[in-house]
C-alpha cells in the first residue's frame, strides 16, 4: 500500500510538473532540439503503430534529442510554453494539463533518460528515472518517444499514463 501511495503522489508531481507549474528560473536553453528531417522524418505519422519487431539501441543524436525533450518536458524551470512543445499533441490535453497544474509538488520533480531505443523512424522507446526531490522514485520508467514534424517529442501516451496514476476521479480529457 505504502509503495503504491508513493506513486500515486510522484505520479501527481510529475504530471503537475510537466503540466507546466512555473518556477520564477528560465532553463537555459529553451529551443526544442530537432533533427534534420529526412524523407522519411517527413513523412513519419506518429500515430500510426510502430512495427511489432524488437526496437534497436538509437544513435547518439537521436538519444540526445529525445533525452533532450524528456528532461525539457519534465524539468519544472522550463517555462509552460516551451514545455508544451516537447509533448505530442499538447493542444488536445490542455484541460488535463490545467487540471494537474495545480499541484505544488511539480516543483520538485525531474526525469533523466538511461537508455532509448527505435521501433522505428518516428517511435522510441524511453527508460528514464523519475525524481522527487533529488531521490529516484521510480526507477527504469518505460516511455515512449515520437517524431513530430522532425521533432522528437514525450508522447501523449507516456504522458497519458501517468497522468492516469495521479488522477482519482478516472476523468482524463485529451487522453482518449
Amino acid at each position: 500500500m505504502r509503495r503504491r501511495t508513493t506513486v500515486s503522489v510522484v505520479a501527481l508531481a510529475a504530471v503537475a510538473m510537466l503540466a507546466g507549474c512555473g518556477s520564477s528560473k528560465k532553463a537555459a536553453d529553451n529551443t526544442p532540439t530537432t533533427t534534420t528531417p529526412t524523407t522519411a522524418a517527413a513523412t513519419c505519422d506518429p500515430s500510426a503503430t510502430p512495427p511489432s519487431t524488437a526496437a534497436t539501441p538509437a544513435d547518439a543524436a537521436t538519444t540526445t534529442a529525445i533525452s533532450t525533450a524528456y528532461t525539457k518536458f519534465f524539468d519544472p524551470a522550463t517555462p509552460q510554453a516551451d514545455k508544451l512543445k516537447y509533448l505530442q499533441d499538447a493542444s488536445s490535453l490542455s484541460q488535463l494539463i490545467a487540471t494537474l497544474a495545480a499541484n505544488p509538488s511539480s516543483k520538485e520533480t525531474s526525469a533523466k533518460v538511461d537508455s532509448v531505443a527505435l521501433a522505428d523512424e518516428c517511435h522510441a522507446i524511453v527508460t528514464y528515472d523519475l525524481s522527487s526531490k533529488g531521490a529516484v522514485v521510480l526507477p527504469g520508467s518505460k516511455g515512449k518517444a515520437v517524431k513530430v514534424n522532425g521533432q522528437w517529442q514525450v508522447s501523449k501516451e507516456t504522458f497519458c499514463a501517468l497522468a492516469s496514476l495521479a488522477v482519482t476521479n478516472g476523468q482524463l480529457p485529451g487522453c482518449s
